[in-house]
Order: C-alpha cells, then sequence, then structure tokens
C-alpha cells in the first residue's frame, strides 16, 4: 500500500463520490525521438543510477506499456492510502486516543483558520482515513483527457440551481471560488494549471502522465 496526497478540495471530492481519477505527472519526462513520422526511440531515466531505453521504432503503445508497468503508485489492484490536511488532537487528555481533524470536514472558515494545520505530506498511515483501490492505470499526455474524464477527475458542476451569470450550466475547477466554464476540460485545465503550471508542468507543455481509476474502500 502506497501513499498519495491529495488537496482539500479533491478530498471532498472524493468523500462526495465526484472524482474517480487523478492524473500525475511522470517525473522526470521520458524522452520520445522521432525519425520523420515513426517513433525511434524512448528514453526514460527512472532513477539517476537507470535508464529505461526502448529502441527500433517502439509504438506508442509500446511506451505507454512500459511506463505503465513502472507507475510508482502501483498497479491495478493496489491500494493507495491518501494524505490529506489534517490536525492532531492530542492536548486533552492524554489518556484519552487522540482525535484527528480533517481540513476537508471544516466547511466553516472561521473555525478552520483557527487551527494549526499540518501539511498533508506529514500525515502519518494511522491517521489516514480513506483507503482507495486502484482499477485501471493508463500512460497518456494531459491533453489526451475526454470530458467524461475531466469529470471523474472532481471538477464541480453547475446545475439549473447554481447558473452562472449568463443563465447557462457550466463547471469550475473544484472549488466554488474558480471561474466558471462551459465544457468540463476547460475546466480541468483551470484545475491542472493551478496546480502544475509553476513547476514547469503546464497545459501547454502537455506533459505525460500516470492517469489513475479508482474506487475508494469502504
Amino acid at each position: 500500500m502506497k501513499p498519495i496526497i491529495f488537496s482539500t478540495d479533491m478530498v471532498k471530492a472524493i468523500l462526495d463520490g465526484r472524482k474517480t481519477q487523478t492524473r500525475r505527472v511522470i517525473k522526470p519526462q521520458p524522452t520520445v525521438y522521432t525519425s520523420g513520422s515513426n517513433i525511434s526511440s524512448l528514453t526514460w531515466q527512472k532513477t539517476p543510477s537507470s535508464t529505461i531505453i526502448h529502441t527500433g521504432q517502439p509504438s506508442l503503445d509500446i511506451i505507454r506499456q512500459t511506463l505503465t508497468e513502472l507507475c510508482p503508485y502501483g498497479q491495478v489492484g493496489g491500494k493507495l492510502w491518501v494524505r490529506e490536511t489534517f490536525w492532531v488532537d492530542d492536548e486533552l487528555n492524554a489518556v484519552l486516543p487522540v482525535y484527528i481533524h480533517y481540513r476537508a470536514d471544516h466547511h466553516l472558515e472561521v473555525i478552520a483558520k483557527s487551527i494549526k494545520w499540518r501539511p498533508s505530506i506529514f500525515m502519518p498511515r494511522w491517521a489516514s482515513r480513506i483507503t482507495l483501490e486502484i482499477t485501471e492505470i493508463r500512460v497518456e499526455r494531459v491533453q489526451e483527457i475526454s470530458y467524461e474524464d475531466a469529470r471523474a477527475e472532481g471538477i464541480l458542476r453547475f446545475d439549473s440551481d447554481h447558473r452562472d451569470s449568463n443563465g447557462g450550466v457550466g463547471y469550475n475547477g473544484g472549488a466554488p471560488n474558480l471561474p466558471m466554464r462551459y465544457e468540463s476540460t476547460a475546466a480541468f485545465i483551470d484545475l491542472w494549471d493551478s496546480i502544475n503550471a509553476k513547476r514547469g508542468y503546464g497545459w501547454s507543455v502537455n506533459p505525460w502522465v500516470w492517469c489513475l481509476t479508482f474506487k475508494r474502500e469502504g
């Protein structure tokens, strides 16, 4: 079982049943060499001391399969435990069990701001409350995402009770303060760039990603 980090908004989406996919940038990015219209080779340095090389005009399917088998999050059927922003209240009474607060559960900002939250990266396994089972792994470029997959990423859809200023039904990137879009993919682009653009893996770069489909246990 391996850990995986989700933002507070995406934890809410998982708990609501809206998020069943996540895309994670492949690091470092594989290098695909072409000769004319054909792929001539693939190079991917998995670690500083190991390099995966395919030569002899490998097909795109072979490249995808190779990288899928090397996914650091595991394989189909594997389990992931979610790391999220939290706080352990262990000061009330050392005899009693600790009480864990999860940022995703606190909807009132006045209360949430009074708590000294700990970043998700520091969450220990025993404090995690969400376990996911991987049901599919794909390797693709981020721009290959479909409308349906964009919605599976957990973006919010505004129905007839939540129309925008033009009276239309649209989507946003998962948080109500993000701009509304009419298409799910456009909303996903906003979400993707808010996380990855500053790291050099924005939508326009079209990075290679591991696409994980999962279901929540319990």
